[in-house]
C-alpha cells in the first residue's frame, strides 16, 4: 500500500482559511481511496490513535504555524512532512491496523469518534 499526500489547495470558508491536501491510497498501482484532509484532520488522527492505543507512541506531526502558513514554501514543507508522518503510521505494526486509520484514509469526512 502506498499513501501520498498531494495537491495542497488554499480554501476559504466564511472567515476560516486553510489548506486542504489530497490523501491518495494506492494498492498495486490502483487508487483505492482519494480523500481531502486538512492539518486539523491529521491532528485529530494523532489524538484518536493515542486514545485508542494508550502507551503506543504515535509519530509526531509537523508543528503548526500561524504566520506564513500560506507561503508556497511552507505549504510544500508541510505536505512533505505530513506524507512522512502518514507513512510512519502505516509502517507501525499496531497503528496501521486501526479502524481510526482506516477511516482517515477512506471516509469522505473524518471526524472525532
Amino acid at each position: 500500500m502506498l499513501v501520498c499526500v498531494t495537491d495542497p489547495v488554499k480554501k476559504t470558508e466564511s472567515l476560516n482559511t486553510h489548506i486542504c491536501y489530497r490523501v491518495r491510497t494506492q494498492i498495486r498501482g490502483a487508487i483505492v481511496s482519494d480523500v481531502e484532509r486538512r492539518y486539523n484532520n491529521f491532528k485529530l488522527l494523532t489524538e484518536q490513535l493515542a486514545d485508542e492505543l494508550p502507551g503506543v507512541i504515535v509519530p509526531p506531526l509537523p508543528d503548526s504555524q500561524a504566520i506564513g502558513r500560506f507561503t508556497p514554501e511552507f505549504v510544500e514543507q508541510r505536505r512533505q512532512a505530513l506524507e512522512v508522518f502518514i507513512r510512519r503510521v502505516l509502517a507501525h505494526d499496531e497503528l496501521s491496523g486501526t479502524d481510526t486509520l482506516r477511516s482517515f484514509l477512506n471516509e469522505p469526512v473524518f471526524r472525532s469518534t
